[in-house]
């Protein structure tokens, strides 16, 4: 586990995600998020995780896709918040979203494997972690990465 700073995590991801960031003219946003946020975590699974969660929100979009990344901290309890305004997933695949090799569009169409969210899945439980998704179709979605007590979030 590192000291991370989240300001240059969301910049790595944007960095890494240039390309189709510009292909799709999308917007990114940040919110509650400044240049003395700290995580004791790991950054590459962090880094993976945020990565995925922005490049699915570009992916899986009928618009210009707009993509928000925050960080909530209530007490001790911290969180990720990646929202998007892509086509949604209906509530009843909420778990079924996360398990291996599992999507909802066809692979020819989109190319996916249905590892991704199943990765950050269990990339966020080796980091003491846990993901959740809110989501309505035609909606976006808003992905959730809280962390349990074992991750310290400095200022």
């Amino acid at each position: 586990m590192n000291k991370v700073s989240a300001s240059d995590l969301i910049s790595q991801v944007q960095i890494n995600l240039k390309t189709l960031i510009d292909d799709k003219k999308a917007k990114i946003s940040y919110s509650n998020l400044t240049n003395s946020d700290y995580i004791i975590s790991s950054e590459i699974a962090l880094s993976l995780i945020l990565q995925n969660l922005v490049q699915n929100g570009i992916k899986y979009n009928n618009h210009t896709p707009v993509i928000d990344i925050s960080l909530i901290k209530k007490g001790d309890n911290l969180s990720f918040v990646v929202k998007d305004n892509g086509i949604g997933i209906s509530k009843e695949y909420s778990d079924y979203i996360f398990l291996p090799f599992k999507t909802l569009d066809s692979k020819s169409k989109t190319g996916s494997s249905g590892l991704g969210l199943a990765i950050c899945s269990q990339l966020a439980s080796k980091i003491h972690g846990e993901i959740s998704m809110d989501s309505k179709i035609n909606n976006g979605s808003t992905f959730t990465l809280s962390f349990k007590d074992e991750t310290k979030y400095l200022k």
